[in-house]
């Protein structure tokens, strides 16, 4: 332990100016104070030194050994007098360290501890940073929207309350997007609605991350409704995403939606450049995965399959789209499983395969609906309403009281296997 007074004032000293610095200093000092730890022992700010040190090596593409000291750091925090840095510490390595190597559901603890620390010790900025990072996180692996959104309601009341506008902005962002996949705004496209508003946001705010995360979650939600030219024309935009923010847990997200962007326009117009460029965004999805990102696995199964059905190579890309459908329920991504059984549904409507078509297509369908993204079920019903008509039997599934199924009426949450009305009566 650093035990002379002088010294660990002098590492405080260091710790507030990697804060503050301008951003081409701020490296030197995060590495002069790990240099200063080392050399003169631990102080309190040995784990904020030390996550910051794993973000370094993550930003050159050690990913692995970036992670081993980010678990380090973690580990410091059972010490004494570290609990002022807790929620710094745990934001900082579990979002842009962790989610590199260990899957992103294994994070959303965390960020919950990180909020109540920074709450307990006034760090009340970092604990927004933690609350913000555990919205986006969730939407993003899966978690049921139905039980989120109530969550989200109340914290970013909470946020309001104490005027950090920055993690407000993004916690409403996060909210509006939850909310326009459960199908409450005009336009699922659009994050207009209860939350937010886009153009008053996107013309009143300076801050150039936020303006382009807002663009990434539209990017998403335009590829979810089939909207791909609008997709490709907010992808030339956000062109700087991955350099400001690229140890983020948004920015393989956002490489998922850009190559099946890509796809899908490559299958539209016929163009092969389209195809090239989904192919190129899955050697980037491919590098990460052998550096030991086990968030990506499915996805390039998923870019493996897509480049096949292109190509015409059929027994390849069925042989994928089971590859990517396994191991994304493997990961527990429910949402990402219901776009591959999508796609995978699409494929064989292709091929003129209908039976195999309506099978995959209804799993997306209970998926979705499982997820909570109810705006996506019904866009997939009346994109597919007659394949989804051959189908005898669907099973909605639900998991909380008195939700909303895409077919009319309330279910009861322990209905199981039901039988579903036929289309023709189902109330819009």
């Amino acid at each position: 332990p650093m035990n002379n007074n002088e010294k660990v004032l002098v590492s405080r000293i260091l710790d507030s100016l990697a804060n503050v610095v301008v951003p081409e200093m701020r490296r030197v000092v995060m590495l002069k104070r790990v240099q200063w730890i080392l050399k003169n022992g631990l102080s309190p700010c040995a784990a904020s030194a030390f996550v910051d040190y794993a973000t370094i090596l993550c930003s050159y593409g050690n990913l692995k050994r970036g992670y081993e000291m980010g678990l380090q750091a973690m580990s410091l925090l059972d010490g004494q007098n570290v609990h002022h840095k807790k929620a710094r510490t745990i934001y900082r390595f579990h979002g842009f360290v962790s989610h590199w190597i260990a899957p992103a559901s294994l994070s959303l603890q965390p960020f919950l501890e990180g909020y109540n620390a920074g709450m307990r010790t006034g760090d009340v900025g970092d604990a927004f940073l933690n609350l913000g990072a555990y919205f986006f996180t969730s939407l993003n692996v899966g978690i049921c929207i139905n039980h989120l959104e109530p969550e989200m309601r109340a914290y970013t009341d909470e946020m309001m309350r104490y005027k950090h506008d920055n993690s407000n902005q993004n916690a409403l962002l996060a909210w509006q997007f939850a909310l326009n996949l459960m199908g409450k705004s005009e336009d699922p496209t659009v994050l207009t609605g209860e939350a937010m508003n886009q153009d008053k946001l996107g013309t009143e705010n300076v801050n150039t991350q936020f303006l382009e995360l807002m663009r990434v979650i539209r990017i998403i939600l335009a590829y979810y409704f089939g909207r791909y030219e609008q997709a490709w024309e907010l992808l030339i935009a956000t062109k700087n995403f991955e350099k400001s923010n690229g140890l983020l847990f948004m920015i393989w997200r956002k490489l998922m939606f850009e190559g099946l962007t890509a796809f899908a326009l490559a299958r539209q117009t016929k163009k092969s450049r389209w195809r090239k460029r989904g192919a190129k965004i899955g050697k980037k999805l491919k590098k990460m995965v052998a550096n030991g990102n086990s968030n990506c696995a499915h996805v390039v199964y998923l870019f493996t399959a897509e480049d096949a059905a292109i190509m015409g190579e059929d027994n390849v890309a069925m042989e994928y789209y089971n590859l990517a459908i396994s191991e994304s329920g493997r990961a527990g991504l429910i949402n990402d499983k219901a776009l591959i059984n999508e796609r995978f549904g699409e494929f064989f409507l292709s091929r003129k395969n209908e039976e195999e078509a309506s099978f995959h297509l209804n799993i997306a369908l209970q998926h979705y609906v499982k997820w909570g993204a109810m705006a996506k079920a019904h866009d997939l019903r009346k994109k597919h309403v007659d394949t989804l008509r051959q189908t005898l039997h669907h099973y909605i599934i639900v998991h909380q009281p008195s939700v909303h199924n895409i077919w009319g009426g309330w279910r009861s949450p322990w209905a199981r296997k039901k039988e579903i009305p036929p289309l023709d009566n189902d109330p819009e």
